[in-house]
């Protein structure tokens, strides 16, 4: 395993850890990874058409559509008709949608937190600039 991977495994269980034990609390327990992957891409997209975010998550239309009924029975997204087009049909995240989003970004800057408190300002800064240099480094890629 190279660091890349190291690094986004650990993060990745830390905020996936807090945000079970969240969960955990509410009645969206259950909730899968996929579950997740499709919040997150409609989130990202803003109001997709179904074709277009199975486009995005590289899915077929058929699980798209089963997924976000799966979704809508959760009433964490809502599904509504192109006027345009009455043919297409567009989802956005509900309240409760974009709670559990929220929920998932507050993880991973709680994650974030607690690894810098826990650091020296020293240890802080050279991370920091370490962090710049490689992101600066992939810029000019």
């Amino acid at each position: 395993m190279d660091v890349f991977e190291e690094l986004f495994d650990l993060y990745d269980r830390e905020c996936e850890e807090w945000l079970e034990t969240s969960l955990s609390e509410t009645s969206f327990a259950h909730l899968t990874f996929n579950h997740y992957q499709y919040l997150k891409a409609i989130d990202d997209l803003g109001c997709p058409t179904l074709s277009s975010l199975s486009e995005y998550l590289k899915v077929s239309n058929a699980s798209t559509s089963a997924m976000i009924n799966k979704l809508i029975h959760e009433r964490l997204v809502v599904k509504y008709q192109s006027e345009k087009d009455k043919r297409s049909y567009y989802v956005k995240l509900s309240d409760l949608g974009n709670q559990i989003i929220r929920m998932e970004k507050k993880s991973f800057l709680l994650v974030t937190t607690r690894l810098v408190e826990n650091l020296g300002k020293e240890q802080q800064k050279e991370l920091l600039f370490l962090l710049r240099q490689g992101l600066d480094s992939v810029k000019s890629n």
